[in-house]
Protein backbone atom coordinates (compact mmCIF):
# COMPACT_ATOMS: atom_id res chain seq x y z
CA UNK A 1 0.00 0.00 0.00
CA UNK A 2 1.01 3.52 -1.38
CA UNK A 3 1.60 6.28 1.37
CA UNK A 4 -0.37 9.43 0.93
CA UNK A 5 2.01 11.73 2.80
CA UNK A 6 3.57 13.11 -0.91
CA UNK A 7 4.57 16.47 -0.99
CA UNK A 8 2.13 18.71 -2.29
CA UNK A 9 2.96 19.54 -6.07
CA UNK A 10 1.92 23.08 -5.59
CA UNK A 11 2.56 25.84 -3.47
CA UNK A 12 1.42 29.29 -3.70
CA UNK A 13 3.92 31.81 -3.19
CA UNK A 14 2.79 34.94 -1.80
CA UNK A 15 4.50 38.56 -2.01
CA UNK A 16 2.18 39.51 0.91
CA UNK A 17 4.39 39.34 3.86
CA UNK A 18 0.88 38.90 6.51
CA UNK A 19 -0.18 35.81 4.10
CA UNK A 20 -0.84 32.58 5.71
CA UNK A 21 -1.03 28.65 4.29
CA UNK A 22 -3.59 28.14 1.67
CA UNK A 23 -6.61 26.94 3.37
CA UNK A 24 -7.91 24.99 0.13
CA UNK A 25 -6.52 21.32 -0.37
CA UNK A 26 -6.91 19.99 -3.79
CA UNK A 27 -6.33 15.67 -3.28
CA UNK A 28 -5.90 14.36 -6.31
CA UNK A 29 -5.29 11.05 -7.88
CA UNK A 30 -1.38 9.60 -7.37
CA UNK A 31 0.27 10.38 -10.59
CA UNK A 32 2.19 7.83 -12.84
CA UNK A 33 4.81 8.73 -14.93
CA UNK A 34 4.40 12.71 -14.12
CA UNK A 35 0.62 12.97 -16.10
CA UNK A 36 -2.18 13.27 -13.47
CA UNK A 37 -5.01 11.16 -15.23
CA UNK A 38 -8.51 13.08 -13.76
CA UNK A 39 -9.83 15.44 -15.74
CA UNK A 40 -12.16 17.31 -12.86
CA UNK A 41 -9.37 18.13 -10.28
CA UNK A 42 -7.36 19.39 -14.25
CA UNK A 43 -10.21 21.71 -14.48
CA UNK A 44 -10.32 22.81 -10.74
CA UNK A 45 -6.23 23.59 -11.03
CA UNK A 46 -6.79 25.68 -14.26
CA UNK A 47 -9.28 27.81 -12.57
CA UNK A 48 -7.87 28.21 -9.06
CA UNK A 49 -3.98 29.10 -11.29
CA UNK A 50 -6.11 31.48 -13.49
CA UNK A 51 -7.35 32.96 -10.58
CA UNK A 52 -4.57 32.69 -8.68
CA UNK A 53 -6.14 31.58 -5.68
CA UNK A 54 -3.90 29.62 -3.35
CA UNK A 55 -4.01 26.08 -3.04
CA UNK A 56 -1.88 22.96 -1.87
CA UNK A 57 -2.35 19.47 -3.82
CA UNK A 58 -2.51 16.38 -1.43
CA UNK A 59 -1.98 13.24 -3.68
CA UNK A 60 -3.25 9.98 -3.01
CA UNK A 61 -3.65 6.34 -3.76
CA UNK A 62 -6.81 4.35 -4.75
CA UNK A 63 -6.43 2.75 -1.02
CA UNK A 64 -5.98 5.52 1.08
CA UNK A 65 -9.06 7.32 -0.45
CA UNK A 66 -11.85 6.10 1.82
CA UNK A 67 -9.35 6.37 5.02
CA UNK A 68 -8.14 9.70 4.20
CA UNK A 69 -11.34 11.90 3.39
CA UNK A 70 -13.68 10.25 5.69
CA UNK A 71 -13.11 12.31 8.83
CA UNK A 72 -13.52 15.43 6.76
Amino acid sequence: MASSTAPASHTFTSTNPGETEPEIILYDLGCTKNICFSPVVWRIRLMLNYKKIPYKTIFLEFPDIESTLKPL
